[in-house]
């Protein structure tokens, strides 16, 4: 299944336990901010595994919170060299407890570039199943990903949210803070 070339750093099995990356728009409203943020933080506190590039402020302001109520393994998809990267310090945990994997499709390239980018979405594309848009700029990156994502017959799930209305197509499952767990474990 996985013939995709990609090096990696950690727990190579995690990729195998059905994760689900997330995304979200690196430009988010204010009105789905705090739901966005609460729903997210909720995810991690479910045994899962939480894939993403974990870019976007959203994604990045979520991990940094990841504390002992978390409970989620969290793969690191890179958009640079796998050598050019430090595991941050609020997950350095996870390494010892088997529960992070850092994939790239580089080994040393230095800086994130757009192309680089493009090159990290598709392995994390060709490695993962189940998808978790939080909110979508219809002008973005990640409008594409989610509609290929639906157009592909993925798993595609939505936070419930007026904003991301326009996103609650057939095939997408609409997730929030209450039916998260029946959702996405059941």
């Amino acid at each position: 299944m996985r013939e995709t070339h990609f090096y990696k750093n950690g727990n190579e099995t995690l990729l195998d336990q059905s994760p689900i990356a997330v995304f979200c728009s690196r430009e988010i409203p204010l009105s789905i901010y705090h739901t966005a943020n609460e729903t997210f933080t909720e995810l991690l506190k479910l045994p899962v595994t939480v894939a993403g590039g974990w870019q976007s402020a959203m994604e990045k302001r979520v991990l940094k919170n990841y504390d002992s109520d978390s409970q989620a393994n969290i793969i690191y998809f890179l958009a640079k060299g796998i050598n050019k990267f430090s595991i941050p310090k609020y997950i350095t945990n996870l390494t010892d407890s088997g529960r992070l994997l850092v994939v790239s499709p580089f080994l040393d390239e230095k800086r994130i570039e757009k192309r680089f980018v493009a090159a990290r979405d598709e392995l994390l594309l060709s490695l993962i199943q189940r998808f978790l848009f939080l909110n979508i700029n219809p002008e973005g990156s990640i409008k594409k990903i989610f509609t290929r994502c639906v157009s592909e017959g993925r798993q595609v799930y939505t936070l419930e949210h007026q904003a991301n209305s326009a996103y609650l197509c057939d095939g997408v499952i609409s997730v929030n803070r209450n039916n998260m767990r029946e959702v996405l474990l059941g």
